[in-house]
């Protein structure tokens, strides 16, 4: 937890320890962090970086990032946007195996799942009052981000990824977002929360941070006092 000093004095000052899901920290909350070091030159950062449930009190961390509809009630949870998941598949593999247009289309298609439990290839989806469920399949299983993008950038199929993991590629055509008129039912979406144990006193290291990444990252922005 924080230093004593920080505790006592009304400048930002001391470690500050954040648990991070691994793709958020690492794609995300990384491009913040020099600048908020290099605005608080009496402050270190420690990021511990795990897609784990994480306690604030027992993981000894200051703030956690959650990404959920359903933030830990007892924790205060200020909200820095939403992530939701999206499908992407390169323009080569589209232009082999075809663009599908329904979500049962899938079971006919190279998909990369996570492989974390028996159900990750099982991939459910809902546009207004319709749903679909498909058992997908792939020769490539990873529970990693980065692994399974670059495996969809060489062709192996249909990938399932947050959507800030792949906006660049989307953007520049190197990915396609693949049915994208349909919402993906399922973890590691909803919104992106820091959270903090309740107190009467939040710590100028806590404040600054929290309104920090609200400033850089959150829409509309409001401040923490």
């Amino acid at each position: 937890m924080l230093d004593v000093a920080d505790q006592i004095c009304g400048e930002p000052q001391g470690r500050l320890k954040i648990g991070v899901p691994k793709a958020y920290g690492s794609q995300v909350l990384k491009t913040i962090i020099p600048s908020f070091l290099n605005t608080y030159s009496n402050v270190e950062i420690q990021l511990l970086v795990t897609d784990r449930t994480m306690d604030p009190f027992y993981d000894d961390v200051d703030i956690l990032v959650t990404i959920t509809d359903k933030p830990v009630e007892s924790l205060v949870a200020v909200c820095l946007g939403d992530v939701r998941s999206v499908l992407c598949a390169s323009e080569s593999y589209i232009a082999k195996r075809g663009h599908p247009a329904h979500p049962s289309e899938l079971a006919d298609h190279d998909c990369l799942s996570l492989g974390e439990s028996a159900f990750d290839n099982v991939w459910s989806f809902a546009k207004g009052r319709e749903t679909a469920s498909v058992t997908t399949s792939g020769r490539y299983i990873a529970n990693h981000t980065e692994i399974r993008k670059d495996a969809v950038l060489n062709g192996f199929g249909v990938g399932l990824f947050p959507d800030f993991s792949v906006t660049d590629e989307i953007e520049t055509g190197v990915m396609t977002q693949i049915l994208a008129d349909w919402s993906i039912v399922g973890k590691y979406q909803g919104q992106v929360n820091l959270q903090y144990p309740q107190s009467r006193y939040i710590s100028p290291l806590v404040r600054a941070f929290v309104n920090f990444a609200k400033e850089s990252l959150g829409a509309g922005a409001v401040q923490v006092s």
